[in-house]
């Protein structure tokens, strides 16, 4: 009787085990996602003229951005609406999520990328994800409900926090 039980207790202490190795797999998998997506982010930005990371021109009194200040915007708004899509797949954790999307709101309302959002901002366009954050806050693509957002190491765990 002792040894079904002692038997019973280490099936459990490794399928545990299994459980947490795997969780904390898709939870590193999910960082380096989210920190290839931040490089990206930061590479378009460092090209950025000192005017626009110094929001020195507000979008109404700016000048038209030329070639290459338009190509960095819209590869900017492509960099966001993918950011869009892997949260939607559920490649993005929560917490960064709120961050990301609070910062790409920011960023897509100020000079240069302003001026190019209002010539390409179509529903039916190639930006429909990016549209719905820039017209709805807060806006979250990933529709999955915390259980999963839990075994996709999305989310901390199943306490009741900030959505």
């Amino acid at each position: 009787m002792i040894t079904l039980i002692v038997g019973f207790v280490a099936a459990a202490i490794a399928i545990a085990a299994i459980w947490h190795n795997a969780l904390e797999g898709r939870r590193a998998h999910v960082r380096q996602s989210e920190q290839f997506y931040l490089g990206r982010y930061w590479r378009l930005l460092d090209k950025l003229p000192a005017e626009a990371l110094a929001e020195a021109l507000k979008p109404q009194d700016s000048p038209e951005p030329g070639p290459e200040l338009s190509r960095i915007s819209l590869l900017y708004l492509r960099v966001s609406e993918d950011a869009c899509e892997q949260r939607q797949r559920g490649e993005v954790s929560d917490p960064t999520w709120r961050i990301r999307s609070a910062a790409m709101r920011n960023q897509i309302n100020r000079w240069p990328i302003c001026t190019l959002w209002e010539k390409v901002n179509d529903p039916n366009g190639q930006f429909p994800l990016l549209g719905n954050l820039m017209k709805n806050d807060p806006y979250d693509p990933c529709t999955m409900k915390k259980p999963y957002k839990y075994l996709r190491g999305l989310t901390p765990g199943f306490t009741k926090g900030p959505e």
